[in-house]
């Protein structure tokens, strides 16, 4: 066109000069010529232009692309994660390519939560998103290499998400911009810490204690020890918060006491100072008296929470994880007075399991008696031939009464037993105490003999402004319940299932007040509903020819106390083919509490008697308790010092509100602080050079608390007080984290996982055209589109978070 332009003009010129004179012809040559330059000056002018408008135009749709692309991207990565956050993993069809993300009808557009999705629309441009899977069919345990975390364990999975920005281009809707994203979910076992919170952690003057293992908190953390004691933490501290020195419930509010060591990160010991006795704050810019950087990576203050399970997790209803996941479901049914009307095995859906039920209650391996007289009317007990099966100490039921009662020895040096009647109830001398009645051992039963001072209140108009309250419980045989299992075939499976790593068991009492929620509620008067755990020393079933079992989770909505030893180390006696030692496990509820060996079924030392009546007055010196041993982990509620998190000007946080602190996150009953006689030898003698003269607790577990409790919440009084806080004495704290959780293959059932997310791969690619003139992806599936999108590894890499 340019050559035919020139030939044409300059013919036209030539014939101009040949018919004008010389001057003439010249100017009009001269004329013609600044025209035609002009016209040409002009066209170029407005082609420039034009083609100006059009790269301008398409640079504005590429970057308005690219913007509402990543808007998708985002929307689609939150959707992901909030499928983790909600401990669920994401599930369906990826489309085959983006194409078919403009056909809503083809059947090639996915489903579920990888599907495609066109609803956003974005300056004009329809946004099509959806998700590759790239998990494993198994998901990868790894180790965390690095961060604040290396060195946890965690299950992963991998994750596209492909954005593409769509715009019209004639009939044709073409993409402007298509960016990925390429993501990992790790999920955490929380049972891998020793200490977890999701709200404030705080050691309340505990006396010498040693804690191993890693120790988080979502919000703070606060360290102190009793005075001339020493509190000291030996691995990685990491929390949301702030650090600070001192104690954060106290009569004296915000002092600083004893002496708090980490070890840095070469293993030297630190100290953190107080800063006279009032407590210290120490951030990542604090300079005096310590300064942060000291510990390196062992103090991770400021870092962004972990994500947990909400507490709506374990109620026992239909479509809550762990009610639904149970493989057995046992409920105490209470009437409106909160009279029981009868234990029953549950469905997931809620409905009564009639053939579980009746064997559980009738079928089992039963040792059963009938009574040989009558009970007088002024006798506390009956006598009972020394039967076969029949111990002192078990739990037995009578005829048609549903509470339990507890053989004891008739006297001391005596080898018959006795059956006690139930401890704070009229005497009956009617059915079913009459002759004859069948006296039954128990597998599941339930008693309201155990009076709680834990749970008091300060009532006005109630004497003291002291009491207590007395706990309906559901108590439950490990050790008789396992044989009852394996026996009936009570869950419908074996007690080796690995389905959710192992046996997974939900208790809870159901009656008027088995909802009760007290978060955020000033009340702090709970429910007095508990479950009772006993006889788990070991958890393997007695009956010949039972397999092991692989691990056991105990669930309630409802506080638990676990009475005895639980789950020990070491065998007792030869048994053919089972190992009785450790298995991994744990108890999930509303709240935990501990009674030790010495504590009565019948619950005759949680109060005092004159004559054959019971009162309710504190009478400390009964509750005597013995060396307790239990290696378990935890996940219950616990209290907030102060009720919120943090340090909030200048009102002081009393001891009235506070929560114990982390040493008093089992509850404790009993007089742990008696001498344990002359000769007797514990555990901790082992550990501590000099026998203390109080009791040991011991236990390897892990202590994760999720929020506060819902069912009861009381404030927490402190320890021994002759007027006021009549509740326990502490024991010798013999604790430590118990590193078999290091291994994924040692973690108890359905053990909680907290969830962290992070980016691996961020690319993009601007132009349809551009993929089909360097690239080559015009056509390619959506897996190949990605799989080339991300092999590309374009040099500009905008960052990206979600």
């Amino acid at each position: 066109m340019k050559n035919s332009f020139n030939r044409t003009t300059f013919a036209l010129i030539l014939h101009l000069k040949e018919k004008a004179g010389d001057q003439d012809g010249y100017s009009l040559v001269i004329v013609l010529v600044s025209v035609l330059l002009l016209g040409a000056l002009l066209l170029a002018s407005a082609l420039m232009g034009q083609l100006d408008s059009s790269s301008t135009r398409a640079s504005t749709n590429r970057n308005s692309g690219f913007y509402a692309a990543e808007a998708g991207l985002n929307l689609r990565a939150q959707a992901v994660r909030a499928k983790f956050e909600g401990f669920n993993r994401p599930s369906g069809i990826s489309p085959l390519s983006w194409e078919f993300c403009t056909d809503t009808v083809d059947s090639n557009n996915g489903s579920g939560d990888f599907a495609c999705d066109t609803s956003l629309t974005i300056n004009g441009q329809r946004i099509a998103s959806y998700v590759i899977d790239r998990t494993p069919a198994t998901p990868v345990s790894i180790t965390v290499p690095n961060g604040i975390y290396a060195g946890l364990n965690a299950q992963e999975y991998r994750y596209d998400v492909v954005s593409t920005a769509l715009q019209n281009e004639g009939s044709q809707q073409l993409p402007s911009a298509i960016l990925g994203l390429r993501f990992k979910s790790r999920l955490v076992p929380l049972f891998q810490f020793a200490v977890f919170y999701e709200n404030d952690i705080d050691f309340s003057i505990p006396p010498d204690m040693t804690m191993n293992g890693r120790i988080h908190s979502n919000n703070n953390i606060f360290v102190n020890s009793s005075s001339g004691s020493t509190l000291k933490l030996n691995s990685i501290l990491s929390m949301g918060g702030k650090l600070y020195r001192g104690n954060k419930a106290d009569a004296g509010w915000q002092q600083c006491s004893g002496t708090v060591k980490i070890p840095d990160a070469g293993g030297t010991d630190r100290t953190l100072n107080c800063s006279g006795n009032n407590i210290t704050s120490y951030v990542a810019t604090t300079t005096s008296p310590s300064t942060i950087a000291d510990w390196g990576n062992k103090l991770n203050i400021g870092i962004n929470p972990l994500t947990i399970p909400t507490i709506n997790e374990f109620d026992p209803v239909a479509g809550a994880k762990y009610w639904d996941a149970a493989d057995l479901r046992i409920v105490l049914k209470l009437d409106s007075s909160e009279n029981p009307l009868g234990i029953e095995v549950r469905n997931a859906n809620g409905s009564v399991n009639s053939s579980a039920t009746s064997k559980l209650l009738n079928q089992c391996p039963v040792t059963e008696r009938s009574l040989q007289s009558n009970l007088g009317a002024n006798s506390t007990v009956l006598p009972l031939d020394s039967a076969s099966g029949f111990n002192p100490g078990d739990a037995v039921t009578v005829g048609t009464d549903l509470d339990s009662n507890v053989i004891r020895p008739s006297g001391v040096g005596s080898n018959s037993i006795e059956l006690r009647r139930l401890l704070g109830h009229s005497y009956q001398t009617t059915a079913p105490w009459v002759a004859g009645a069948k006296v039954r051992k128990a597998v599941v039963s339930t008693s309201d003999t155990f009076f709680n001072y834990r749970e008091k209140h300060k009532i006005p108009g109630s004497g003291d402004g002291i009491v207590g309250q007395t706990i309906r419980m559901l108590n439950v045989d490990i050790q008789a319940l396992l044989n009852c299992a394996h026996s009936q075939n009570l869950m419908g499976k074996a007690l080796d299932d690995t389905s959710e790593g192992g046996l997974v068991w939900f208790f809870t009492v159901e009656g008027p007040n088995s909802g009760l929620n007290l978060t955020g509620s000033t009340s702090r008067v709970g429910n007095h509903y508990g479950v009772r755990l006993y006889n788990g020393r070991h958890l393997f079933s007695t009956v010949s020819g039972a397999p092991e079992i692989k691990g056991l989770t105990v669930v309630s909505d409802q506080a638990v106390y676990i009475r005895g030893d639980y789950n020990v180390d070491s065998d007792d006696a030869s048994t053919s083919g089972i190992t009785e030692a450790w298995k991994p496990a744990a108890v999930l509820a509303d709240t935990i509490n501990v009674l030790s060996n010495a504590w009565s079924l019948d619950d005759s030392n949680s109060r005092s008697y004159v004559g054959n009546l019971p009162v309710t007055i504190r009478n400390y010196n009964i509750r005597i308790p013995t060396e307790t041993t239990m290696n378990v982990a935890f996940l219950a509620g616990t209290e907030i010092s102060g009720g919120s998190n943090g340090i909030s000007g200048s009102s002081p946080v009393t001891t009235s509100s506070g929560s114990g602190g982390v040493n008093n996150y089992p509850r404790f009953h009993e007089h742990w602080g008696a001498s344990v006689g002359s000769g007797t030898t514990q555990i901790c003698d082992a550990i501590y050079s000099t026998k203390p003269d109080r009791v040991c607790f011991n236990y390897r577990g892990s202590f994760v608390s999720l929020g506060e409790p819902r069912r009861v919440n009381s404030d927490f009084c402190g320890s021994y007080d002759s007027s006021d806080c009549n509740i326990y004495s502490p024991p010798v704290r013999n604790w430590d984290y118990d590193s078999r959780f290091n291994n994924a293959a040692n973690l108890p059932p359905m053990t909680p996982r907290a969830v962290f997310l992070t980016q691996e791969l961020f690319e993009r690619n601007y132009s349809y055209t551009s993929f089909e003139g360097s690239s080559g992806l015009v056509g390619l599936s959506g897996k190949q589109l990605v799989g080339a999108l991300f092999a590309a590894a374009p040099s500009m890499m905008p960052s990206y978070r979600f």
